[in-house]
């Protein structure tokens, strides 16, 4: 009786050993399971998925696309139709699957950013900004670009063009709203350009 008492303890303690690597083995299947699970589901809704969009954003621009903590890549998951998105940070390239082509075309619009230029004649660089630069901020608040830059003559970007006797004006934000900066920033320059004909014609 006594031996049995003895040995009580320690096939406790070996059964406990025993019970708590099986629960760390079943927990470890279980993951693994779900992962394979998940990646099954994924494939699947790649297989399914009638239309998809790959693009690639510039390195520096990353993180717009992403958004404050992923807002941007949730918001486009959002979008009726869309049933993936995938990122390949290294190659910082997306892709959207989804059941129509609108449906992923219209994800596409929140997280394709980039950057583009408009040249402004150096004689019309007062006028375009405005005083206090409220027409330049009218164009950023009417189109939804991040930023527009005017680029002094002294900070010249590589990748931007510079003609003789123009000042670039660079926007960054999605595809569309520079669309819309650069549309804007045309009709305004029309519009002095007549206004400055107009002028000189009376005089």
């Amino acid at each position: 009786m006594q031996s049995l008492n003895e040995q009580m303890p320690k096939l406790a303690a070996m059964l406990s050993d025993m019970h708590f690597r099986n629960l760390k083995q079943k927990i470890v299947l279980l993951s693994r399971t779900e992962e394979a699970t998940k990646q099954l589901e994924c494939t699947r809704l790649h297989e399914t998925a009638g239309h998809v969009e790959e693009f690639s954003v510039r390195e520096d621009l990353m993180g717009l696309s992403i958004g404050a903590h992923g807002a941007n890549i949730q918001q486009a998951r959002k979008v009726e139709g869309v049933t993936a998105i995938d990122l390949d940070e290294p190659t910082c390239t997306f892709k959207i699957y989804g059941e129509t082509e609108k449906s992923v075309k219209k994800a596409r619009q929140y997280l394709e950013y980039g950057e583009d230029s408009v040249q402004v004649p150096r004689s019309l660089i007062g006028k375009v900004i405005g005083k206090q630069g409220r027409i330049v901020q009218e164009i950023v608040d009417k189109s939804g670009v991040v930023r527009v830059k005017i680029e002094g003559d002294n900070e010249q970007q590589t990748h931007i063009k510079r003609e003789e006797g123009q000042v670039p004006f660079i926007f960054v934000g999605t595809v569309e709203s520079i669309t819309n900066a650069k549309v804007l920033l045309e009709y305004h320059l029309a519009h002095l350009r007549v206004w400055i004909f107009g002028r000189n014609s009376v005089q």
